[in-house]
């Protein structure tokens, strides 16, 4: 077997670079770390380091904790934690639409627009839950009767 393997000669450059390999004495060692992330190391000092190690970890940290809860609330199929919910939502839908109406009343117009033209492709399509169009009606109901008032006070 020995006399086989010593008669062998490697004919491709691939045979010849892992000829070499293996028949080197030094291991092969693949780097653990880029050039790039070798020199953004050397350069931080040990402080920055635990700095930004720290910084990681928080982050790592408060992501499970947001993942965490998400699952735990698509768990729960309670219709009135779902109901509280939609309100919660709708009361945010109306006070960042109150807030753009106070600070930009075209951008604010043109928002109620885009709001009732999906509300109306929304009834015009059926397959689309018929909860969502209620919603999206109550929305915009809502705004036109904030306007309305603000307008006849004005």
């Amino acid at each position: 077997m020995e006399e086989m393997i010593a008669g062998w000669k490697a004919r491709t450059p691939l045979e010849q670079e892992i000829f070499n390999l293996l028949h080197k004495n030094k291991p092969v060692t693949l780097p653990v770390m880029t050039a790039r992330e070798h020199a953004s190391r050397r350069a931080m000092c040990l402080e920055e380091a635990q700095e930004r190690r720290a910084e990681l970890q928080k982050a790592r940290a408060l992501q499970s904790y947001y993942e965490a809860r998400t699952k735990r609330t698509k768990k729960i199929k309670s219709k009135k934690f779902h109901k509280i919910l939609k309100k919660v939502k709708h009361k945010e839908i109306l006070k960042k639409f109150e807030e753009l109406r106070k600070t930009n009343p075209t951008a604010a117009l043109e928002e109620l627009k885009k709001m009732e033209q999906m509300r109306m492709e929304v009834e015009n399509h059926m397959q689309f839950n018929f909860y969502y169009t209620y919603y999206l009606h109550t929305c915009i109901t809502a705004i036109i009767c904030i306007l309305h008032s603000n307008t006849k006070g004005a």
